[in-house]
């Protein structure tokens, strides 16, 4: 759904305006941003849902850098969400190599995107069973 970021999320209107389900259909809308494991970047961990907040910090908390914040404007693609009212989170944030020649498959490495990856299963399980 996100192809097209770089031309105004064009990918993300596109399937909002289609094919994606409504927000009442969505227990939870996860976005994963292209820094979310990448060297030297900033990055923020976002959600429109404050209840979720305690969840999000013990989940991505050992991580250091990652706290979560509550905000009903938040960038790109999880601004689109959060004005239809779909329940999201997601990590989203910038690196200078971004779309230039340097953006190659050395600015990440498993080491990084694991503890992200383990984060993001157990708060999707939290979530699940808090949802049910």
């Amino acid at each position: 759904a996100s192809s097209g970021h770089e031309l105004g999320e064009q990918g993300m209107h596109s399937f909002l305006a289609g094919p994606a389900p409504r927000p009442d259909e969505v227990g939870a809308w996860l976005h994963l941003g292209a820094s979310i494991a990448a060297r030297g970047s900033t990055r923020r961990l976002m959600t429109n849902r404050r209840e979720w907040l305690p969840l999000l910090s013990r989940n991505f908390g050992p991580m250091g850098d990652l706290h979560p914040e509550v905000t009903d404007s938040p960038p790109g693609e999880l601004a689109q969400l959060a004005k239809l009212g779909y329940r999201s989170f997601g990590i989203a944030g910038g690196h200078t190599l971004f779309h230039s020649p340097g953006d190659l498959p050395v600015t990440t490495s498993a080491a990084m995107l694991e503890p992200v990856g383990q984060a993001l299963l157990r708060t999707i399980a939290d979530l699940e069973s808090n949802l049910q």
